[in-house]
């Protein structure tokens, strides 16, 4: 990505979201993204100023066809209508536009999506958004459940939210995949 002084100025300042697609084999890996600018006006190097931004993070790949399990969590602000292909965000015909911030506003809306995978039959998963402030901390304000069959159009399970009626504050958004015993067979 190369940007001109004016747009980095403009755009370097706030949160951005790239999105990319990483074959992975199953197991457990760490991946490691470096940002490397390189702010220079010519072809000569020695004078440039040089800034790195490195982001780290675990990352589990299960076994394919094996176990019941759902895929990460996406939080976004709604989802589109996609061709379906390999891109980040994308499962089936369905693309989750991403938040990069984590930030929603009280009365807007949020989508939270996951694909439920090898469930059992009457399985079902489970939405919570649990409270992370200091007085209320882990304290249940919305929860609801719906079939692990996913949507047949974008293979997702999906929770659709206003946050009209929800307070201000810090929360988490937590999904399960139940078992018809209501035992939890993935977080």
């Amino acid at each position: 990505v190369s940007l001109t002084d004016e747009q980095g100025r403009g755009t370097l300042q706030r949160p951005f979201s790239w999105a990319g697609a990483i074959p992975l084999i199953p197991g457990d890996h760490t991946v490691r993204i470096v940002l490397r600018n390189r702010a220079c006006g010519s072809r000569d190097e020695t004078d440039c100023a040089k800034s790195y931004t490195l982001v780290e993070s675990d990352v589990s790949v299960p076994a394919a066809g094996v176990m019941p399990h759902l895929s990460d969590l996406v939080l976004g602000h709604r989802i589109e209508a996609a061709r379906p292909q390999y891109r980040p965000f994308r499962i089936g015909s369905a693309s989750v536009v991403p938040n990069p911030q984590g930030v929603f506003a009280v009365g807007g809306n949020f989508v939270a999506a996951v694909a439920p995978e090898n469930a059992p039959e009457r399985a079902t998963v489970q939405f919570r958004i649990v409270s992370r402030e200091p007085l209320t901390d882990g304290e249940v304000t919305y929860e609801t459940e719906q079939p692990a069959t996913p949507d047949v159009a974008s293979g997702l399970g999906v929770l659709d939210f206003s946050l009209l009626h929800i307070g201000a504050g810090r929360y988490e958004v937590q999904a399960d995949l139940l078992d018809r015993a209501r035992g939890v067979l993935s977080s």
